[in-house]
Parts: C-alpha cells; sequence; structure tokens
C-alpha cells in the first residue's frame, strides 16, 4: 500500500498506534520510516508490569541488540521469536558499551567511562559517580540489581597491575580502589557473583574475590587448574540457586561442557545434565535460568546466530550436539561462529525486569 502524508493524516492518530502494534518487526521499521511525519508515531514500549505480562514470558531470558545509529534496542523473545523494539534514551547515545547484563539491567558506560545502570523495559537510568580518574574499563560485574540495598558494583581496569573498585550503590557515593601488584587484569575472564563473593578465571585457574576481616578484600584461589586447557577454548563463569557454574565451549570440536564448583571440596565437578535449567550465554552474558517449558531446558544458547535466517544456536547436553529450532540436525560447517557481524553491536541476553 502506497503511504504519504496526507494519506496518513487522515487517521486518528490512535488508529495509527493500534496498526503499529500488529507490525512486524521491518514492516514496523518501514513504517515509521515512510515519511518524517511518521517518526512521530511511537517505538513500542511496555509502560507497566501488566502489559508486559501479557506480552512475553517473563522468566526467559531475551536477546537483546543495541543498534547505536538509530537509537533503537531490538529485543526478541527466544520461546516466541517475537522482536519488539524501545527507544534508547538520549542519555545513552554515544559511544556506548554493554559490560554486563543482570536482573533486567544492563551495566553499560558511555563514553569509555561513564557508567550508568539502564532498565530498557521500565527506562530507568540510574548513573554512577565518577571514579577519581578515568580508566580504560575491563571487566564488569555486580551483585544484585540496582534497586536492592545489596548492590555492590566491581569494575576491573587495565592499567598495568589489577585496579579493582568496588562501589555500593545503596550506601556509598564514591568508589573504593584496591591495587593488586600480583594480578594483571588482561588475565581475567568473566567475573560473577554467587552471594557477596565474585568468582572469576586467570591464568587457567579459578579465583574468588571476597570480603575479608577489618573491611578488606582479597582474591583467594579455588580450583588449582581448569579442566582441558586449551587454545580453542572459550570459558564463561555463572551461577545456579546452588553452584558456581563454568561453561567451557570448545569451537573447533563443536563440544560444550559444564562444571561445577564443589563448595566443601574447592574442586570442579562435571555434569551430565543440566535437569530443568538452561544456560545463555554471550560476550557480555551468562545466565542458568530454570527452563519455562521441557522443550527449553538442559541446553546452552548462544547469543550468535548461525545462519542467514538468524536462527539460534544451542547445544544439548543430552544428545552432546548443536542444534537449531529450525533444524534439529544441524549440518555443515560453523562458518563465522563467535564473529556474527550483528556482534559489533552491543549486544547479550537479558531477564526481564521491571523491579
Amino acid at each position: 500500500m502506497l503511504v504519504n502524508d496526507e494519506c496518513v493524516f487522515s487517521f486518528p492518530f490512535h488508529i495509527l498506534e493500534l496498526i503499529m502494534k500488529f507490525c512486524g518487526d521491518v514492516d514496523y521499521l518501514n513504517f515509521r520510516a515512510t515519511c518524517k511525519h511518521l517518526a512521530a508515531v511511537p517505538v513500542i514500549r511496555w509502560s507497566n508490569i501488566t502489559e508486559i505480562q501479557r506480552t512475553y514470558s517473563l522468566v526467559s531470558p531475551w536477546s537483546m541488540v543495541i543498534d547505536t545509529d538509530r537509537d533503537i534496542m531490538t529485543i526478541t523473545d527466544l520461546m516466541s521469536g517475537n522482536k519488539y523494539f524501545i527507544r534508547t534514551s538520549q542519555e545513552l547515545v554515544g559511544f556506548l558499551q554493554v559490560h554486563c547484563s543482570r536482573y533486567g539491567w544492563l551495566l553499560t558506560s558511555k563514553n569509555t567511562s561513564e557508567l550508568m545502570f539502564f532498565n530498557p523495559f521500565t527506562s530507568d537510568i540510574r548513573k554512577l559517580p565518577r571514579r577519581n580518574y578515568p580508566l580504560i574499563i575491563d571487566k564488569c560485574c555486580f551483585s544484585a540489581a540496582p534497586t536492592s540495598p545489596d548492590c555492590m558494583v566491581v569494575v576491573i581496569t587495565t592499567l598495568g597491575d589489577m585496579q579493582v573498585y568496588i562501589h555500593h550503590v545503596s550506601r556509598e557515593q564514591s568508589w573504593r580502589r584496591l591495587a593488586f601488584t600480583d594480578f594483571y587484569s588482561v588475565s581475567l575472564c568473566f567475573p560473577t557473583f554467587y552471594g557477596q563473593d565474585m568468582y572469576a578465571l586467570m591464568r587457567g585457574r579459578l579465583y574468588v574475590f571476597r570480603h575479608t576481616k577489618e573491611d578488606d578484600y582479597e582474591w583467594q584461589s579455588v580450583e588449582w587448574d581448569l579442566p582441558y586447557i586449551k587454545p580453542s577454548m572459550k570459558y564463561y563463569l555463572t551461577k545456579s540457586d546452588q553452584h558456581v557454574l563454568l561453561v567451557s565451549v570448545d569451537v573447533f570440536e563443536k563440544s560444550v561442557e559444564v562444571h561445577k564448583l564443589n563448595q566443601s571440596t574447592s574442586k570442579l565437578e562435571k555434569l551430565k545434565s543440566l535437569g530443568k535449567y538452561a544456560i545463555y550465554v554471550s560476550a557480555t552474558t551468562c545466565l542458568c535460568i530454570e527452563a519455562t517449558t521441557p522443550k527449553m531446558e538442559n541446553k546452552v544458547y548462544f547469543h550468535q546466530s548461525y545462519s542467514e535466517n538468524n536462527t539460534i544456536l544451542f547445544y544439548s547436553l543430552e544428545t552432546r550436539r548443536f542444534h537449531t529450532f529450525d533444524d534439529d540436525n544441524l549440518k555443515g560447517s560453523f562458518g563465522d561462529f563467535f564473529k556474527d557481524k550483528r556482534l559489533l553491536l552491543p549486544h547479550g541476553w537479558i531477564e526481564p525486569s521491571v523491579a
């Protein structure tokens, strides 16, 4: 249908909004781009918990890609395949990076130094205090949602010896700086919180960063050697309700293994099954959540797409093979696995939340 300004403005505005709600993702963007006046039609966003509950599954994480050129965040429900668009705030316009995603919040930085929390489901932005002097951020993570009194943010920088910045969101107005001369942050991989302890991989070993007596912090070695240390391996840390989990991905051998940390022995134990749980992996996020349906459980999902149809790739711990929802008998090579062009944009998994 040919649409022009005169045709569009013969419709009441609330009718245009109703039409937009039934547009698919591509049709939606094309409709707004038809003429300059249609840019006034709002990008789909959610305003209250009732509307969100009608729209998507609250438990399953969603795939998220932020188009910094168009200032639009695309969020895809993995269960239904539905895509939705949110206009990002003007405060996020610029060189935006997503460092960590958890509890429905993104920990982001703009122009390499200004850290802030962003909840795309509520458009809530919570800026963090500036550090004493600007540094390039290497790794970030946080222990709870910024609305929680237990939220602690840890920032690790890449200036020579390891510099760790700690900020308790509800209790402090500034950052606390710690220096560790025996560690180099460039070797640190995928920090993740389990309670108030932060676990991370360094130099082929598992360490925990925890609070000690007299209000001090230190790194403690937990697991002396990780299993199967190879150049082709990629490692991710996450947590379930009861355990710290290590996800090992061998791109060349097309295999995935999951180990849990036995807290009593401080050793890693290989898991044969995730049971009712599923793991979601991206460059900035690794989540372990109870699956909403039997179809989703006991699998490791990757944010990268496998084919031109952008079908999500996952690894089944039951079949010990990679699959897609469109083709359970995955054939051919992985192509540009872990090199998806879309991954040049800020991306990851996010848990739907309005808190």
